[in-house]
């Protein structure tokens, strides 16, 4: 029984030991990773971050996009491919969603001004993220490579929302009904062509950011 008793000390000795190993090791990684994160708050990161958020927020509200994260997405895409179907909502086309949003319907008689206020939304949101890419690109990326990899990201982000909310005005825009006036046809496709444009102007600086990353060194500095 003594003999069992200081097998039990020595088991217990241990457990304090690594715990209290495990206790101080803690808040030292979970500071630095911390600081990793904070520590690149600028300005011109913070504005990208905010100016991102305004159109993904305005996308999905108005109907733009799928109201969806991207594992809602994935999951739904197995779905697919099992053969299941979960229910008409996830096969609803982009023009369906965006009226159900809008609570309009095709045969609305302001169904045109409507579009072509939203184009002009959408191009001015996506302008907010262009403008902050510049400020970002004006100083060289920042000072962190972590940082400048998370803007990245929210470009990339706001130009695959502002494609998709193109694709999604396409659309509307070829549903139409004839009745609609010619010339309310031509104002939509020319701020439809300006948002495209703008489209264009966000790859550009997500391609220049990418560049500017590569320029950093491969481990950042938690410094």
């Amino acid at each position: 029984r003594p003999y069992m008793t200081a097998i039990r000390c020595v088991f217990v000795a241990l457990a304090v030991s690594v715990t209290v190993a495990a206790c101080a090791s803690a808040p030292i990684s979970v500071s630095a990773r911390s600081n990793a994160l904070s520590q690149p708050a600028t300005p011109e990161h913070a504005g990208i971050r905010l100016a991102v958020r305004a159109l993904e927020a305005t996308c999905r509200e108005r109907g733009w996009i799928a109201d969806e994260d991207s594992m809602q997405t994935a999951m739904r895409w197995v779905g697919r491919l099992a053969g299941q179907n979960d229910g008409a909502e996830a096969d609803e086309g982009p023009v369906a969603r965006y009226l159900r949003a809008n609570e309009l319907s095709l045969d609305d008689a302001e169904l045109g001004d409507r579009i072509g206020a939203d184009i002009r939304e959408a191009f001015r949101l996506a302008g907010a993220v262009d403008t902050a890419a510049l400020r970002l690109i004006d100083v060289q990326g920042g000072e962190s490579r972590s940082a400048l990899s998370r803007s990245l990201g929210d470009v990339e982000t706001a130009l695959a929302q502002s494609r998709d909310a193109l694709a999604t005005f396409d659309q509307l825009i070829t549903a139409l009904p004839e009745a609609v006036p010619s010339d309310t046809f031509e104002a939509l496709r020319v701020e439809r062509d300006l948002l495209a444009g703008r489209t264009d102007s966000l790859r550009d600086r997500a391609d220049r950011l990418a560049e500017l990353r590569r320029g950093f060194s491969a481990l950042p500095s938690l410094s």
